[in-house]
């Protein structure tokens, strides 16, 4: 007992400080967080050891100690992941791509943003549920996470499907960015296709893709085609009484773009000002 109410009060002074430091120093609000997280554990098995409570101050006790494991291997585990996967998009063979040339850093970061939502969600939170005794093994603890939900009428929306859906979603973003890149830079760019045109193209396909996204989102949540379309329309007479606003301007965008009486590089006289 004398062993792990030191142990915590060690850790409990070293959560405390250098969450203390972490937020002077500005660092990510996720370290904060579990810094905290782990000191009120620490405080709760320290408690639990004076009341007598000792079963459930070793059952916190090592289970805080095994997750505090395991999040530092999954850190070190992520580290690497990062550092090989820089390297790689760094290397010269796919800096000579179109694709890469300039944009690295943008598409290190979505990538990783991707590799880690995956990782961290569907291995390390399920690690931690079985080490806390949520679910019997790890299995279970990916199945049972996924299977969490809600019914919308007849329809199970379970967090698995969120997450395909939302992978789907997140997936026509970056194929829009891919698109419209390849398209400014070497299609329409090659073929001198006016800047103008190419801006109005590039925003004409990016709608495209989102709205292509969105819907086979929804259809993936296990919508069916014809109430989504119900849905679509409803939503679609909504915007044309609610916002109609926003919707005479994102028309008015796209006339601007595609009859360009305002084209890239014109200069506009507003107040007897020059822009």
């Amino acid at each position: 007992r004398l062993y792990t109410v030191l142990a915590a009060l060690a850790g409990l002074v070293f959560c405390l400080r250098y969450a203390g430091e972490s937020g002077r120093q500005k660092d990510p609000g996720g370290y904060r967080w579990v810094l905290r997280a782990g000191a009120f554990f620490l405080a709760i098995i320290i408690i639990a050891e004076i009341w007598g409570k000792q079963g459930l101050a070793d059952f916190l006790f090592n289970s805080l100690l095994r997750s505090t494991a395991i999040l530092l291997a999954f850190m070190l585990f992520m580290y690497l992941i990062h550092g090989a996967l820089e390297r790689v998009l760094r290397s010269s063979y796919l800096q000579r791509m179109a694709l890469f040339y300039g944009d690295t850093d943008i598409i290190i970061r979505r990538v990783i943003f991707f590799i880690d939502a995956a990782i961290y969600g569907l291995l390390l939170t399920p690690g931690i549920l079985f080490i806390w005794g949520v679910y019997d093994d790890l299995p279970g603890a990916v199945k049972g996470l996924l299977a969490l939900g809600f019914n919308v009428g007849s329809q199970r929306i379970s967090l698995g499907l969120v997450i395909i859906s939302a992978g789907i979603l997140y997936g026509s973003f970056l194929a829009s960015w891919i698109v419209q890149k390849l398209l400014m830079d070497q299609v329409l760019a090659k073929r001198r296709v006016e800047t103008g045109v190419r801006v109005s193209i590039a925003r004409l396909v990016h709608y495209v893709l989102i709205f292509i996204g969105f819907v086979v989102a929804l259809l993936a949540l296990g919508f069916e085609f014809t109430k989504l379309t119900i849905i679509l329309s409803a939503l679609g007479v909504g915007i044309g009484f609610g916002l109609q606003g926003v919707v005479n301007n994102f028309v008015s965008g796209l006339i601007l773009l595609f009859e360009r009486p305002v084209r890239v590089g014109d200069f506009i006289e507003l107040g007897g000002k020059w822009a």
